[in-house]
This record gives structure tokens, sequence and C-alpha cells, in this order.
């Protein structure tokens, strides 16, 4: 039988929680997907945790290896080495639903055009809680999909949520000079360039960590304003959605502000809200970021 999913699992220092995530997977219906799990140089057992799931499902998980590099290239060596016509990447601390498969491979027969098919998932909080996260709507055209994902957030698209035909990795792939941020210009490719389609079912559990990358100042720093350009390539999009890129700037140096603030770097936290105020003054008028930087003002 043809290979229509392939689960990819990229795996970092993730020995503790690897095996929940390859069993999601192994629970799911049908015989029609693969799973790839990606060791990125982990320090711990998530090897050899890895290849003992290889050893009883020889025909069913795969196991690569390499030397650390990052989430977005370890993305891209399972794009390489997978075989299914659609690719759902999920992250070694998450896992997927019951069902999960069988709900993607429903609507794939009904509409075999979609390229990317995106559904919700539940936010599992450090304590256990969870809450479902639609995956909210998704617009009729390239401009407003963009729009409704990257800034009025209307739309949601989490991995483990999303299946991508493979077609979407054809002219390109996850950007491996940024550490963190790298999945924003993957996505946004694939909703401007390729066939959409919603699904309100939950099909991943995202478990949330305080020690998120996201959380951490020096990889925000690190990636900075430089993902907008990589975001918005003129090489990939089409201009109405170009015209986006200015609130997105603006976007973003208001979030690295905030981030600056929480880690009491008061002169970036300024810094970055400076930029989004060069752009556009009306920024003063969000309170929350305004009131930040004020503050950080005074701290010095």
């Amino acid at each position: 039988m043809p290979t229509l999913f392939s689960i990819i699992i990229p795996c970092f220092n993730y020995a503790k929680v690897l095996p929940r995530a390859i069993e999601s997977v192994l629970l799911q219906s049908g015989s029609d997907y693969e799973v790839l799990v990606i060791n990125d140089g982990s320090t711990d057992n998530s090897l050899s945790v890895a290849h003992e799931f290889a050893e009883r499902y020889p025909s069913l998980i795969n196991v690569i290896d390499q030397d650390n590099a990052g989430p977005a290239a370890t993305r891209n060596r399972g794009v390489e080495g997978s075989l299914g016509q659609y690719l759902i990447f999920l992250d070694a601390d998450d896992e997927l639903l019951p069902g999960a498969l069988a709900v993607f491979r429903e609507r794939l027969h009904e509409r075999p055009e979609i390229h990317v098919l995106v559904a919700g998932h539940n936010s599992i909080a450090e304590s256990g809680g969870s809450k479902y996260i639609s995956p909210g709507m998704m617009p009729n055209t390239p401009k407003d999909r963009v729009e409704a994902y990257l800034l009025s957030k209307r739309l949601v698209l989490s991995n483990g949520s999303v299946a991508f035909g493979r077609d979407v990795f054809s002219q390109y792939r996850y950007p491996e000079q940024y550490r963190s941020s790298e999945d924003l210009s993957v996505f946004v490719h694939a909703l401007a360039n390729y066939n959409c389609s919603l699904l309100d079912d939950a099909v991943a559990a995202v478990h949330k960590h305080g020690d998120s990358l996201r959380h951490d100042l020096l990889i925000s720093n690190s990636v900075g304003l430089a993902i907008v350009d990589e975001v918005f390539s003129s090489e990939r999009l089409q201009e109405d959605v170009l015209g986006l890129k200015s609130r997105f700037y603006i976007q973003r140096c208001l979030s690295l502000s905030r981030t600056a603030y929480l880690s009491k770097d008061y002169v970036s936290c300024k810094r970055y809200f400076h930029l989004a105020y060069k752009v556009s003054w009306k920024v003063v008028f969000d309170f929350s970021y305004f009131r930040k930087f004020i503050l950080s003002s005074l701290k010095q």
C-alpha cells in the first residue's frame, strides 16, 4: 500500500517523553503511514530509545541520526528521508490523539486536491490541564489566509495538527539559519501558495513548557527581525501578500520588546519598541507594550 502519511518526529534530548510521541502514532488506525524519528545529536539516550522502537517495528519506524543542527535542519532531513504523500511534523514532547490519522484520511479522500490540511489541537499545561484550541477559520484568498495566521490570529497552525502535501516542500524548505521561529515562513509559504482546508477536530496534544525556545531571549535575539524578510520573500509570495510585511514587522518588534522586558533586558525592550514606533507612531496606543517601554526607561 502506498504511504499516505509520514509522521516526522524531530528529537533533541527528549528521551523521557519520546516513547509517548511514538506510541501515539502506533495507536493510529490503518497501514498507510510511516514514522521517522530524527535524532538531532541528543546527549541523552534519545537515540537508543528510538532504536528500541525501530527494532520492534522495523517495517514502520525508521531512525535517522545526525549531528546537532537545529529544528529546521532536522525537519528538512525528515522531508528528504520520508515517503509519504502528506507530512506531519510531530514534536517529540507532543502526541497524536486517537483517531487523528483517520480524521485526516477521511478529508483527504473527499478532497484529494488539498495540499495543506489544518486541524485543531489540545493545549496541555504543565499542570496537566487541557484546553481545546480551535484552528479558527480558513479565508479563501492567500492574502487573507496569511493575515489571519500572522496578524489577526484568526487562524491557528501548530506542528502536529497540520498535514502538508509533499509538493509544499518542492520549492522551499525550513530555513536552517534560524533556531526558532523557523516554522513561520513555511506556514506562510503553504497558506499563500497551496490549496488549504480546515478541520475542527483536535488531532494532537501539544504540551507547553516554561523553558520553550520562544521564551529564550538569546534565541529570540539571534533570530531578531531577520525572520521578517524570510517570511515575506518576493520569490515566494504575491504582491498583495507582500503588502502585509510592514504590519508583521511592527508586530515582531513589539513581540521582541515584550520578550526583552520579561527578561529584564530593558535596553533591548526600548530599542525594539522604538523600531516599531519609527514605522507607525500609533503603537503608543497599544498600552501593554507602551507601558513596558516607559517602565524600561525608568529602570535604567
